[in-house]
């Protein structure tokens, strides 16, 4: 332990001080969104969505959305999973024992999980146990591999999308093997068979666990869940299109709004990143010794990188893509691995100096800095629509409780949305999932503790085509709540 800590303390403390630039505001302020808000003493739906180790980890974190412990936990639990790959990957240059680390813990998806406070320390664990997982899988021993089935089992309990990441880890763990020359090809081959079963044991057995849970409680998918399964049943065609769009767009800003480059400068450093990994594995092969470095062997390196891992980071959408947002897409994180793996360890007779030693490193410093600032962009996003919304639901309810007809009885609707503030609105271009819109009646209810007798949704969709909604002004002007048909109608705005 002691000599663990000595090799990877740079990388423990690199992530935890990033982490804390860029989450620092999540911690201390409580920014609410309509997830935090529904599952404030909770973890989330649980086995409906066949995360059943949620309600196990309730014993040890308990059921409170808190930011500042939640925070730490996972700031902690992140840290730590950096140390751990680091030390997987056996990273042996300073640089990218600092930077890969830093750049890792403050990938969108990240930003995306401190954004549900009452989910930071699952995700947090369930990152950690990814990466034990692979590291014991790659152990060269069965009591090993064993134990690594089971602790990916676990991961899939508490967020399935976390397999994509495993199977990255391990393709690049493989990767990293073939660079070495001394390992024969048909070794490699059996490592890759190794792992490939590997993951479908953990599946298999995942999905005997949720079996055997769904017949015991006699339940099954929750709506959410069963949504997405059912688009199982689209074309394949349109499936793998859409994972084709998702590895391609990806790091377009804006292109499929996951925002995993939050902005055009950002995409261009990843444009670099690719090339300078590109290139570094094609002079490699060009100054290597033939026999110690086949062609075959170039081949299955190519493999990996150029189809491989694309479809391990996205095969989400061969199953669903409706349901797919900034923290399913997590698998991505790995491409920083990957372009320090080919170019940032490559040796000097290798890859020049001023690729592997500057320009990678200056990349990869760009773009914590861009994300350690859209961390910060998000939760500012949150705090001024958080003020935004108690003050228009403040002056609301003021105005609700000056009229005679607005009794414990009263049927109420919202027609729309207030407007965004100008303030609000410069955050538009931030998709990172968890930042943005929040139900006016969760809102109410969970935050403000206000509830209402609300119209059904035949009354209000009936109300909110009525001309005498749309004549009427919308929030903040006079007339903005009128009594129609014996419902009182709070036109916030447009619908």
């Amino acid at each position: 332990m002691l000599a663990f800590w000595k090799n990877t303390r740079s990388s423990f403390l690199s992530a935890l001080a990033a982490g804390s630039l860029a989450y620092g505001f999540f911690l201390t302020n409580k920014l609410p969104n309509d997830d935090d808000l529904i599952y404030a003493f909770s973890k989330g739906v649980g086995l409906e969505s066949g995360r059943f180790g949620l309600p196990l980890i309730s014993h040890i974190f308990p059921d409170y959305s808190m930011p500042w412990i939640n925070g730490l936990l996972g700031l902690f639990m992140l840290s730590l999973a950096m140390a751990l790959l680091i030390d997987l990957f056996q990273i042996r240059r300073p640089i990218f024992r600092i930077l890969l680390p830093a750049v890792m813990i403050v990938f969108p998806s990240q930003i995306g999980i401190f954004a549900y406070t009452f989910a930071v320390p699952a995700f947090a664990l369930a990152f950690l146990l990814t990466v034990l997982s692979v590291r014991l899988a790659a152990s060269g021993t069965l009591q090993g591999y064993l134990a690594g089935i089971a602790s990916l089992v676990f991961v899939l309990s508490l967020y399935q999308a976390y397999l994509m990441l495993a199977a990255a880890l391990l393709l690049l763990h493989l990767l990293k093997d073939s660079l070495e020359s001394t390992i024969p090809m048909r070794d490699l081959l059996r490592r890759g068979i190794r792992y490939l079963l590997f993951l479908l044991a953990a599946m298999l057995l995942y999905g005997i666990v949720l079996i055997l849970l769904f017949a015991l409680s006699g339940s099954g998918l929750g709506k959410y869940a069963s949504d997405a399964a059912a688009e199982q049943g689209y074309p394949l065609i349109r499936r793998v299109k859409s994972m084709l769009g998702a590895v391609l767009g990806a790091f377009i800003p804006g292109k499929l709004n996951y925002s995993l480059v939050v902005s055009d400068f950002s995409a261009i450093l990843h444009l670099i990143g690719f090339a300078l990994a590109g290139l570094s594995l094609i002079l490699r092969f060009l100054k290597a010794d033939r026999k110690e470095y086949p062609l075959s062997r170039l081949m299955f390196q190519l493999l990996i990188v150029i189809v491989l891992l694309p479809i391990s980071v996205s095969c989400i959408f061969l199953l669903t893509y409706s349901a797919v947002h900034t923290l399913v897409l997590h698998a991505f994180v790995s491409i920083y691995l990957l372009w320090v793996i080919l170019c940032g360890e490559a040796q000097e007779k290798e890859v020049p100096k001023a690729v592997s030693s500057c320009l990678l490193p200056l990349c990869l410093s760009l773009i914590t800095v861009i994300n350690v600032f859209a961390a910060n962009e998000a939760a500012l996003r949150l705090h001024y629509q958080n003020v935004y919304l108690e003050s228009v639901c403040n002056q609301v309810m003021s105005q609700l409780q000056q009229r005679e007809d607005f009794t414990e009885d009263a049927a109420l609707t919202f027609i729309g949305y207030p407007s965004e503030t100008e303030t609000i609105a410069k955050f538009d271009d931030l998709k990172i999932m968890g930042t943005h819109v929040i139900s006016r009646k969760k809102y109410l209810n969970y935050y403000m503790g206000i509830s209402f007798n609300y119209a059904d949704q035949e009354t209000h969709d009936r109300l909110a085509e009525d001309p005498r909604i749309k004549g009427m002004p919308s929030y903040p002007y006079y007339g903005y709540i009128q009594n129609i048909d014996g419902v009182i109608c709070v036109k916030l705005g447009e619908e």
